[in-house]
């Protein structure tokens, strides 16, 4: 652990670090021309670190923006490679048709 003084900018801030791997803690220095910027940045922080949050403690959240349908897509087109046969055409059919093309489906009904 150490405590040193460094300028950010114009100020000279004091600067506590810690070097272990376990520590659970960590600050974030914001700066910004105005109150209202100030404000924006500290809710932004605020959500990005509350969505990290969910995402690792809650199991049942799933990704957005199509991706679970385009893991989904990859899977099926690994497990059509394995297929043989007739069945082989078919799921990759799907796979390459309507799998991946649906973020764009999704993309176009957004906008």
């Amino acid at each position: 652990s150490s405590v040193s003084l460094e300028e950010v900018g114009d100020t000279t801030v004091v600067v506590f670090k810690q070097d272990r791997d376990e520590t659970a803690m960590s600050t974030i220095i914001i700066r910004g021309s105005t109150d209202n910027i100030m404000d924006d940045i500290e809710r932004a922080i605020d959500d990005g670190v509350n969505s990290v949050k969910v995402l690792t403690r809650d199991q049942r959240c799933l990704p957005g923006a199509a991706a679970t349908e385009i893991e989904l897509a990859k899977q099926l087109m690994i497990f059509g490679e394995q297929t043989s046969g007739m069945e082989q055409y078919a799921i990759k059919k799907f796979c390459g048709g309507v799998l991946k093309s649906s973020p764009k489906y999704w993309q176009r009904t957004r906008d």
